[in-house]
């Protein structure tokens, strides 16, 4: 057992001891069972209570969804994104952002007519053939 283990266990069976002696004195008639349960409690929720105002506060660490430090692999994410792309009502940029950000690993400067196409114009549709075409043709490029 630690030291400061003992010296509570000291300092309540002290504190308890001298609480039946007065009530003893006094012609409360305590019972033992229950003046031991009441000196275990009281002293249990003391300590706990000062225990706890020893702790450190609680520091918490927000991660904006679809950062660096997400769980998800990265496959699944762009799963996600190609199954958003087909299914959404109005083409959005996200597919289309993500395959640049593809292609400009490859071929910086988008110098190939297809990834300058790519980039070009407003958000649109691209079909699951388009998608294909300008992913085999980043492959070969590396």
């Amino acid at each position: 057992m630690s030291r400061r283990w003992l010296l509570r266990v000291a300092v309540a069976s002290v504190c308890g001891l001298a609480g039946w002696l007065v009530a003893v004195v006094v012609r409360f008639e305590p019972r033992p069972v229950g003046w031991t349960l009441l000196v275990v409690v009281f002293f249990s929720l003391v300590w706990l209570v000062l225990d706890t105002l020893d702790a450190r506060p609680a520091r918490w660490q927000v991660t904006v969804p679809g950062s660096s430090g997400t769980s998800v692999p990265e496959v699944t994410l762009d799963e996600r994104l190609l199954s958003s792309h087909l299914a959404a009502s109005a083409p959005d940029d996200a597919l289309r952002e993500r395959l640049l950000a593809l292609a400009r690993s490859r071929d910086p400067a988008l110098a190939d007519p297809l990834l300058r196409g790519l980039a070009a114009g407003p958000p649109r549709r691209l079909s699951l053939a388009e998608i294909d075409r300008i992913l085999t043709h980043l492959e070969e490029i590396a």
